[in-house]
């Protein structure tokens, strides 16, 4: 993991600017770490890139940007790649790899000058990625596929995984979570808590963390909607799961990651229908829910919701 964090965040990366040559060679690093790790590609043309182009705001702040294919515009990278269970369900982990450049873009908060490493924001992330991928791929024992994915543009407004929602390389209807690391590179140095956002949005995952909890002290963030690429699998009522400031990339002692997803995609005290059914209760309540498709099991026809009867023996 140490190796992973030195070469994103070292200062030869310039910040990993999204557009940027930098951006380029980071994506294919993590896309050489997929292959060594042994994942299949999900990307365009057999690759693990999912590129696309993308114009940005002259202002980030007041004007929405909007997808470009010119040449004029910011070519943009996802890397996607996956362990094939050949399932019926799919699990997504995922973290942005992007960050700031020299600080100059627009889109930081910070006024100083200089390279932006992003030790923490987001390689940080990204080391876990690859970490648990290297875990899962070695353990083979997983019913469900996995699918892992780098996202781009992060800093300029979501952007990559709005893309990768947009034109998802699997079919979303049978993703039973998305896991987001996102600056995992330390506890909160007050609370020395671990940090985990999504906790609602699924009726079984406060019980499953606490249940498999090493010893951690855990703080608990219900909400799915927060300012990290998660938000737009929750907007599309997949559970999310939000890491963030929790793990220690220098150690990498805890197990807790891999129970956590290990619990996630086995579903062990809950069926599929009941966590769709309290995600959608909880986001009528709130004024949030938006129908982006069909709960597991259901599908559209004519116009209506019925039950589908292959999806419908699984949830069973």
């Amino acid at each position: 993991m140490k190796a992973d964090v030195g070469f994103l965040s070292s200062d030869a990366m310039k910040g990993r600017l999204t557009g940027s040559i930098f951006q380029d060679i980071a994506a294919e690093y993590i896309a050489s770490r997929f292959s060594e790790i042994g994942l299949k590609t999900k990307g365009d043309k057999n690759t693990y890139m999912q590129t696309f182009y993308f114009s940005p705001a002259a202002d980030p702040h007041s004007t929405s940007p909007t997808l470009a294919t010119g040449q004029d515009s910011l070519k943009i990278i996802n890397v996607a790649g996956y362990i094939d269970n050949n399932a019926a369900q799919t699990l997504i982990i995922g973290a942005h790899y992007d960050h700031l450049g020299d600080g100059h873009s627009g889109f930081s908060l910070s006024t100083e000058g200089g390279i932006h490493n992003g030790a923490d924001d987001n390689a940080s992330g990204v080391a876990a990625l690859l970490e648990v991928a290297s875990r899962v791929v070695a353990r083979n024992d997983n019913r469900r596929t996995i699918v892992f994915a780098a996202f781009g543009a992060e800093e300029m407004g979501l952007i990559g995984s709005k893309q990768f929602t947009a034109e998802p390389p699997v079919d979303l209807s049978k993703t039973t979570a998305m896991v987001n690391f996102d600056m995992v590179g330390r506890l909160d140095t007050v609370t020395q808590a671990l940090s985990i956002g999504g906790t609602q949005t699924s009726l079984q995952s406060e019980e499953i963390l606490n249940r498999l909890n090493p010893g951690f002290k855990l703080a608990f963030s219900g909400e799915g909607i927060g300012p990290s690429d998660h938000a737009p699998f929750y907007l599309l009522n997949i559970p999310v799961f939000f890491e963030k400031e929790n793990i220690n990339t220098g150690s990498m002692e805890s197990e807790l990651f891999l129970s956590i997803l290990s619990g996630v995609a086995e579903g062990e005290s809950t069926s599929i229908s009941e966590n769709n059914k309290w995600g959608i209760k909880k986001r009528f309540e709130n004024g949030t829910y938006k129908l982006g498709y069909v709960p597991y099991g259901y599908r559209w026809e004519n116009g209506e919701i019925i039950v589908d009867p292959e999806q419908a023996v699984i949830v069973k």
